[in-house]
Order: structure tokens, then C-alpha cells, then sequence
């Protein structure tokens, strides 16, 4: 079936570190808002 192409999806550190950021990014927003304006080319550089 569709093995080859999930284990390839899942050994490539690209969903892995998109997984990641966003949840860190949750708790910042909470803490300094300032930095997610700052950052407005993190969003669409992903």
C-alpha cells in the first residue's frame, strides 16, 4: 500500500520539527505577544 511513501514522510525531520514549533509557539504568544509580530516571516517561510 501507501508504505513506501509514509516511511519516507516519517524518516525526513520535516514533520517533526513542524509538530514541534507550533506548540512552542502557543505558550510564547501567552508570555510575550511582541515576539510573534516580530517574527512574521517564520509563519510563511514554513
Amino acid at each position: 500500500m501507501l508504505s513506501s511513501p509514509l516511511a519516507g514522510s516519517s524518516a525526513m525531520p520535516c514533520p517533526d520539527p513542524v509538530l514541534i514549533p507550533r506548540p512552542s509557539r502557543a505558550p510564547r504568544k501567552a508570555r510575550k505577544p511582541r515576539e510573534t509580530r516580530a517574527r512574521p516571516a517564520f509563519p510563511p517561510a514554513l
